[in-house]
């Protein structure tokens, strides 16, 4: 029985050495894992503008060679898309892409990606956080930059001034040409992953100066993107994140519009694999007068009469009796006078005639006795 005993007891410590064993075994896989993870983040993200004017991003290269930056691409958290230009990116160089204000002022994410995988990723304010983290920065006010604290491998800061790169390290990659395929006598339908591109530049003025909030419009529908911008064509495709302007192959009408200019339009049409690529000069309209005819003089307000009530009633009544009364003795004393007036007036021709008759009378009787002396 002690045998037995024993022999149980042996055979507990061998399972209990081989369970350890693997669990070692396993802890080891999963750090080798997360080491070559880390390892093989060559390109990863150092610098953003999400709060100011422009939206840009900027990439630095950890590695010792330079890298091919068309392998890779910047995604935010609508699945919006920003590809790389053909470029080598020197080993400990900088990148900045502009994004065409496509970050929101609010908060966001933004994703580095390499053949569908993310290798780097940024949040801040609302986010949405990166996964399994939590957002880097929750704070960043209107005209500040995230930055990496030290540049290109410390932790995200806020600061007030950027250094954007100025694109010096990136080399113009051209990748060796693909032989071209013989013709083929029957036609093939095109592939749904063949598209076409239409790159709008930064629109100017008359004058060659750069215009800002340029809204883009395909097919007289907003596009909610401004100038400059890459629309990409193809097979069920669209021009807008909501998907409510189609961009399929074929002729489509573009128009830039902003206020105070004249609007810009083009009709443009595109296959499959083409790009098209045009620099919009804006119009500015003549200013208007804007002197308005003068406005016709109100009529003047009736003056508002008091209600009276009570002891002012009477005295207003009394005030009236006796402005009446003092009015009828005025047109007495008038009347009175007038009337003197036309007595007098009446009575002259009568004065006249008495007066005419009287002289009459004493020259007949002066005659009568000048005649009578003479007869004498």
């Amino acid at each position: 029985m002690f045998t037995l005993r024993r022999r149980q007891k042996q055979s507990y410590f061998r399972i209990n050495s081989v369970y350890h064993l693997l669990k070692l075994f396993l802890l080891l896989f999963l750090f080798l894992i997360f080491s070559t993870g880390q390892v093989s983040a060559q390109i990863i993200l150092n610098e953003f503008s999400a709060t100011t004017s422009d939206d840009w991003v900027e990439v630095y290269n950890s590695s010792t060679e330079a890298v091919n930056l068309s392998e890779y691409i910047l995604v935010d958290s609508i699945d919006g898309v920003k590809q790389f230009s053909a470029c080598l990116l020197l080993a400990g160089g900088f990148l900045a892409v502009d994004w065409s204000n496509r970050l929101n002022n609010g908060g966001d994410q933004i994703k580095l990606k390499k053949d569908g995988v993310v290798v780097d990723c940024v949040a801040y304010k609302e986010g949405p956080a990166c996964g399994g983290k939590d957002i880097d920065l929750p704070e960043l006010e209107s005209g500040q930059y995230g930055v990496r604290e030290p540049e290109g491998s410390g932790n995200w800061v806020r600061k007030s001034t950027d250094t954007k790169a100025d694109n010096s390290q990136c080399l113009v990659y051209s990748p060796t040409p693909s032989p071209t395929p013989p013709p083929t006598l029957t036609p093939t339908p095109t592939p749904s992953g063949v598209t076409a591109t239409y790159r709008i530049n930064e629109a100017k003025d008359g004058n060659g100066l750069a215009l800002s909030s340029v809204m883009i419009y395909v097919d007289n529908q907003y596009t909610h993107h401004y100038a400059s911008e890459d629309l990409t064509f193809g097979n069920g495709r669209y021009c807008d994140d909501d998907k409510q302007v189609a961009c399929g192959f074929g002729q489509h009408a573009v128009k830039l519009t902003k206020s105070g200019y004249q609007d810009w339009q083009i009709t443009i049409t595109l296959n499959a694999g083409q790009f098209l690529e045009d620099i919009p000069v804006l119009t500015a309209l003549a200013p208007t007068s804007t002197t308005a005819p003068p406005l016709p003089s109100p009529p003047p307000s009736p003056t508002p009469v008091e209600e009276l009530t009570g002891e002012a009633t009477e005295e207003a009544t009394l005030s009236s009796e006796i402005k009446t009364d003092s009015e009828d003795k005025e047109k007495e004393a008038e009347g009175e006078v007038l009337g003197s007036s036309a007595k007098k007036r009446d009575f002259l021709p009568f004065f006249f005639i008495g007066g005419g008759l009287v002289f009459l009378a004493v020259a007949l009787v002066f005659l009568k006795r000048n005649s009578a002396s003479n007869l004498k």
